[in-house]
């Protein structure tokens, strides 16, 4: 297949010694397996020299890892692309193609900088993330708690003005029935010595006095009654 076709090595360029000096084991292996005749049934550069081909990755992780990277796990060696900056760019039955920006022929000069993403500045992002996320729910959740106590401090000051409406109503009605009860006192009152001056019969007094039971609060009844004893001789009247 001409996507599988090894590109002559009379194109690979030799890379400086002070830049292969800072390029990292695992760019270098990947450099020296693209290189290594031997390996250019299961790995080798595209046609266009911008990303690598994994040809047969079953085949590839028995054959070729083992001898650079004393393994045999290619799911691992595909976490360490990524953790290099390489992204797969295609994928078949019996295919993979990576990619970097940097990784490509003729390009060996600047494989130095070409380094491994740091794993806590990952973690450390979701993290962040993460925490971001939290705190935006805690937010929404305190703005929904607050609501709901300002919904009930409405509720509560509704209903102790409501209480205290009606507690004023009952002081009104209270006093109403307290004047009530001292006009009918002094009816009473100007009733029973207007009988007693007339000579009314004491039975018919007595009814007065009932009457006086009936609307008169305990108190003012017995001052009442303790006024009208005390003016059986027919004292000055009442007034109303």
């Amino acid at each position: 297949s001409s996507l599988l076709q090894h590109h002559e090595l009379d194109r690979i360029a030799v890379m400086p010694a002070e830049d292969e000096k800072n390029v990292t084991s695992f760019i270098s292996k990947l450099s020296a397996m693209l290189q290594d005749p031997c390996s250019a049934s299961f790995v080798c550069w595209s046609q266009s020299g911008d990303s690598m081909v994994v040809v047969d990755p079953a085949s590839f992780a028995n054959q070729v890892l083992p001898r650079y990277f004393k393994h045999a796990n290619f799911a691992s060696f595909v976490r360490q692309l990524n953790l290099y900056g390489f992204h797969k760019t295609s994928q078949e039955p019996d295919a993979c193609e990576f990619s970097h920006p940097l990784f490509r022929v003729g390009n060996e000069h600047k494989f130095s900088r070409i380094r491994r993403k740091n794993p806590t500045s990952t973690v450390d992002d979701k993290v962040g993330q993460r925490s971001k996320s939290e705190v935006t729910d805690l937010q929404s959740e305190l703005n929904r708690l607050k609501g709901n106590m300002q919904t009930l401090e409405e509720t509560l000051q509704q209903k102790d003005i409501t209480t205290h409406v009606i507690h004023q109503e009952l002081l009104q009605a209270k006093r109403r029935q307290e004047a009530l009860e001292g006009r009918m006192g002094k009816m009473v009152n100007v009733l029973m010595k207007a009988c007693k001056s007339i000579g009314v019969s004491p039975e018919n007094v007595h009814l007065l006095e009932g009457v006086a039971n009936d609307f008169c609060l305990p108190t003012k009844r017995r001052r009442l009654l303790n006024e009208a004893h005390s003016h059986k001789s027919g004292g000055t009247a009442c007034s109303f």
